[in-house]
């Protein structure tokens, strides 16, 4: 749980260091004070539609430098999650959750200004469905993966991923889904994510240039302060060089139900540094980190800053027997690379690190890496550990030890370690493992007004993102809400769906329905439309095995609006008296008119 005990009143502190230290504690007093030094000014708001549909899409809506290269936000907290209970999970506990989120998205921009968040799933978690996961989807239980490390194993149900330039962004996001605040960045807390769910682990981090240099006063750190200001991280040199990462689009799973999704495993790393720069120089810290060529050739300046967007480990890969042996050394990025390209040469793995002082189970700060690594699957990151290690190398000569000489063994230390699935957005809200047998139902239709005889035909325009696609239902479900005390829904399926009607998900969306007077002539115009603007997931329902019955929670209707317009040319004056204002119905009647009119009906003429 966050520590909200630190005082943060204490005007000598840096700025920067005051920002980190509060998303380091956590807790309200924390983000007062982020809030203190933020001043007045604003953080863009959100628009859930405009957030793509992969929760991993990060690149396009983040600052990079002029290589290119990302920058990743400077704030990150982890909050890895239980949700209460070990049975499958009900469609009450995916409605909290996919509302919390959605508050998120309303609340923030998707961007580094505003704030990306996700939220992946355990092996763990999966095992609570008697369904297994699809084939293409490779998602073991974590294992140790190497002979000299013995990690705990993160296997809680679920982990939350926070990020953002802003230090108050992430602590008040935090808040919102702990259920602390009422309002986050002016958009209401509809639903926290404690609801349904306990925190079992709080994890923050920072990455930038100065970052690291403002913390070196962590444990693991010479007293000298050796961390160059310019570094973003505590080793000393640039990272994530936008040639020797994946993409986006080669990290993602491309089919099956879970197409648009992407697998990651977060570790824990603890990092021992006295060695590292007391007792190596420049030229070593560079044949350990890249390669001894790079240390030969001079490739390196500083930080690294001056290799721009490439590295430049690929040319030699193939030199690290002849390394090994002329320089009793091998370097880090060196080793792995050698596992970390396909056969058409193309990176696999997609790393987002950051750093952090965290020592978790204690209060104590400690020089840290919290690593974040995404991939097409687990086995891909476990291969490229595994040359990481560096066994084969040792057999070349004797000063090559398995953690001396050997990279940069010498100074971390894997303390934890957890697999994971981030599934696309459309199945972030606890995913059973085959999602494609569940369909989120966001309207509400069809309905008697009165005594005037309406039946509904659906015509839905969704606000998408660019990248999304019209999905065809072989079934339409009618939810038919009856407004008493709490609210009760009844669903019908049709055996066949009129051509006109497509459904495309989002988790807000404009839905159009028009209205046509019914006899027994057919279907005939009248003029009358109703726009609802709907922004929560209303029920998410398996269209397998229609008829279904549904009781929803009370309070289920948030943010529904409902604007009427006319065409005076059609409407008749009888149907503007009866024009319907009030989008419900009362009686158990109306369910009965309206599936007894509707086999009367013409659903494909106009």
């Amino acid at each position: 749980m966050p520590n909200t005990t630190m005082d943060f009143s204490d005007t000598d502190l840096p700025r920067r260091q005051v920002l980190k230290t509060a998303v380091a504690v956590g807790g309200a007093s924390a983000l007062s004070a982020c809030l203190d030094l933020s001043g007045s000014e604003p953080v863009p708001t959100g628009d859930p539609n405009a957030k793509p549909s992969r929760q991993h899409a990060w690149r396009e809506y983040i600052r990079h430098d002029e290589h290119g290269n990302s920058q990743l936000p400077k704030h990150q907290v982890l909050l890895y999650i239980n949700f209460d209970g070990d049975a499958q999970l009900s469609s009450d506990t995916r409605l909290t959750v996919e509302r919390a989120l959605t508050t998120l998205d309303r609340a923030y921009e998707w961007s580094h200004e505003g704030l990306l968040h996700s939220i992946a799933y355990s092996p763990s978690y999966f095992e609570r469905f008697d369904q297994s996961l699809p084939e293409n989807i490779d998602l073991p239980q974590p294992r140790a993966l190497s002979p000299f490390e013995s990690p705990t194993f993160d296997t809680q149900d679920a982990v939350v991923h926070l990020a953002s330039d802003r230090a108050d962004v992430v602590l008040e996001a935090e808040e919102a889904l702990r259920g602390e605040q009422d309002q986050a960045n002016g958009a209401s807390v509809d639903a926290q994510l404690t609801d349904v769910a306990t925190v079992n682990s709080r994890r923050t981090g920072f990455i930038g240039a100065g970052l690291p240099a403002k913390h070196q006063d962590a444990a693991g750190i010479p007293d000298s302060n050796p961390v160059p200001e310019a570094s973003p991280l505590f080793m000393g040199f640039e990272v994530g060089f936008r040639g020797n990462q994946a993409t986006e689009d080669y990290v993602t799973i491309q089919d099956g139900p879970f197409a648009g999704a992407t697998t990651k495993v977060i570790a824990n790393i603890r990092q021992r540094l006295e060695d590292w720069y007391d007792e190596q120089s420049f030229k070593d810290r560079v044949m350990e980190m890249f390669s001894p060529s790079h240390a030969e050739n001079e490739l390196v300046e500083g930080t690294g800053s001056n290799l721009g967007s490439d590295s430049g480990i690929d040319q030699f890969i193939d030199n690290i027997e002849a390394d090994a042996r002329d320089h009793s050394r091998v370097g880090h990025a060196q080793k792995a690379a050698r596992a970390n390209r396909d056969t058409a040469g193309n990176v696999k793995l997609l790393r987002r690190h950051f750093e952090s002082t965290d020592d978790i189970g204690s209060d104590q700060k400690v020089a840290s890496l919290h690593f974040p690594s995404l991939q097409h699957q687990i086995t891909d990151f476990e291969d490229v550990r595994q040359a990481m290690n560096g066994t084969d190398v040792t057999e070349i000569t004797p000063a090559i030890r398995q953690r001396v000489n050997n990279g940069i063994l010498e100074y971390i230390f894997v303390r934890r370690r957890g697999n994971f699935l981030v599934p696309p957005r459309r199945h972030r809200a606890v995913p059973t493992p085959r999602p494609e047998s569940w369909s989120r139902i966001e309207f509400l239709t069809l309905c008697r007004f009165k005594r005037h005889k309406l039946l509904g035909t659906i015509d839905m325009w969704p606000r998408l993102s660019h990248d999304q696609s019209p999905l065809e239902l072989t079934h339409i479900l009618f939810i038919l809400y009856y407004i008493n005390n709490d609210i009760s829904g009844h669903l019908k399926a049709l055996p066949t769906l009129p051509k006109r009607v497509r459904i495309m998900w989002s988790e807000q969306f404009s839905l159009t329905l028009s209205f046509y007077s019914v006899n027994r002539l057919g279907v005939k115009p009248r003029g009358t439309r109703l726009v609802f603007s709907v922004d929560v997931v209303f029920a998410i329902i398996p269209i397998s095995q229609p008829p279904v019955t549904w009781v929803s929670p009370a309070g289920m209707i948030l943010n529904f609006f409902v604007s009427t317009t006319q065409n005076n040319r059609y409407e008749s004056e009888q149907n503007r008296r009866h024009r319907p204002r009030d989008f419900a119905c009362s009686s158990d009647g109306c369910q009965k008119h309206v599936f007894k009119r509707h086999r009367r009906a013409n659903w494909d003429r106009r």
